[in-house]
């Protein structure tokens, strides 16, 4: 059954007669079908146009965005000095906000000092707004970028091409008008803890990218990680509703068991009582007879 939207395509809460909202059984607001019954809503995103949109261009990919910092190396009257950014886009072991779901929580997320072990890192590249039509201003396997696993994290180092989109880009940066560097990565391995509302990455599969970026792609996170989290609760509230039909069923079929053998009990005692008054009737016959 699908969800009735109103003008701008939004849900439309489920309410009582008296106004107030209407709950499912785990305490969220339902919503009304299309002949304006109360439903169970089982996604409250997925009738958001701009969530849809931002959720088909992440999928498997996660953006984080962290601090950037230009400086200049050296530099000579024959010699340009090297322009180069800085940032650590990754830290063990340090629990840091992600994002709020739509009840209001807050979730956060922990990367395992483990992470990184292991994962592939020849073949990184410095972009801009992860644009895939700019070319690279740095990059691993040229020697320009550096990616330094260490006790705390990941620390980057890139020393900029001399090119005039570098040196502007580096200009942006030193002078504070761009401040951001985000990196593009996927999860080989994590955990959702719903009590403590703390995710966890014990191992990254690849990191892509690493970009100097206008805005923090937190929105593009956000939306990823909450479609995540919400088909795994899906999933176990799935599994809890298998589990919980399996129980009723059980006790359906022991409260038919019972009713069976109640109900056969009661026959054969009315059999025994019929039996006992054939019995009794043919001893008064026999009775009578003797007597004749």
């Amino acid at each position: 059954m699908k969800k009735k939207l109103d003008s701008e395509g939004k849900c439309i809460l489920a309410l009582d007669d008296e106004g107030n909202q209407i709950l499912d059984d785990d305490g969220n607001p339902m919503v009304q079908d299309e002949d304006g019954n109360p439903m169970v809503d089982d996604d409250p995103e997925e009738d958001d146009p701009e969530v849809d949109s931002k959720r088909s261009k992440v999928d498997k990919i996660e953006y984080r965005a962290v601090e950037v910092r230009a400086s200049l190396l050296g530099g000579t009257d024959d010699q340009p000095a090297q322009k180069v950014l800085e940032g650590r886009p990754i830290v063990f072991d340090t629990t840091t906000p992600l994002f709020i779901d739509w009840r209001g929580d807050q979730w956060y997320e922990r990367i395992d000092h483990n992470a990184l072990e292991g994962v592939d890192l020849s073949n990184v590249v410095l972009k801009y707004n992860h644009s895939m039509h700019v070319p690279p201003l740095a990059s691993t396997k040229g020697g320009s970028l550096d990616l330094t696993v260490d006790a705390k994290g990941m620390g980057v180092v890139a020393r900029l091409a001399n090119t005039t989109q570098a040196s502007d880009i580096h200009e942006l940066v030193r002078s504070g008008n761009l401040d951001k560097m985000s990196f593009a990565f996927s999860t080989e391995s994590d955990n959702w803890d719903e009590k403590t509302k703390t995710r966890t990455i014990y191992k990254f599969d690849k990191i892509y990218d690493v970009s100097v970026v206008d805005f923090p792609a937190y929105e593009d996170t956000s939306v990823s990680a909450r479609s995540r989290l919400k088909s795994e609760q899906e999933q176990r509230h799935k599994e809890l509703h298998r589990k919980d039909m399996e129980t009723k069923a059980k006790e359906a079929k022991r409260l038919a068991d019972e009713e069976a053998r109640a109900l056969a009990q009661k026959e054969q005692e009315t059999k025994d009582l019929q039996t006992k008054a054939e019995e009794q009737r043919k001893r008064q016959i026999l009775k009578i007879r003797t007597m004749l």
